[in-house]
């Protein structure tokens, strides 16, 4: 697709029809992925969905925080993609504080409307 949004796929054949089900599809310009240590996290700036990966597969702890200090989203899993919902957060700056062990990284993250 030429822009972000949800799409399906109309299957037809002999008359038949069938659509699958919706999809969102987010279009991701490289300057929208951060790239820290072990993580990838996009998009940045976000409107709908925060996406965490990890390249090693451990266990981690993923921590959505805003300004105030409170913890808005936690995780603690070993899945290598990570989704944070944050449609229904107001627009502002939240904080996303990754943890493995000791070690903790501390992005920066934008929501718009």
């Amino acid at each position: 697709p030429a822009f972000d949004g949800s799409y399906a796929v109309q299957f037809n054949e002999n008359n038949c029809i069938d659509t699958s089900a919706c999809y969102q599809f987010l279009w991701l310009h490289e300057s929208q992925i951060v790239h820290e240590n072990n993580w990838r996290i996009y998009p940045n700036t976000t409107q709908q969905m925060l996406y965490v990966e990890q390249q090693l597969k451990q266990y981690v702890q993923v921590e959505l925080v805003d300004n105030l200090g409170r913890i808005i989203d936690q995780k603690y899993t070993n899945q290598q993609l990570i989704a944070l919902e944050m449609r229904n957060l107001p627009a502002g700056v939240y904080h996303l504080r990754l943890g493995q062990g000791t070690s903790w990284t501390h992005k920066k993250i934008i929501k718009i409307e």
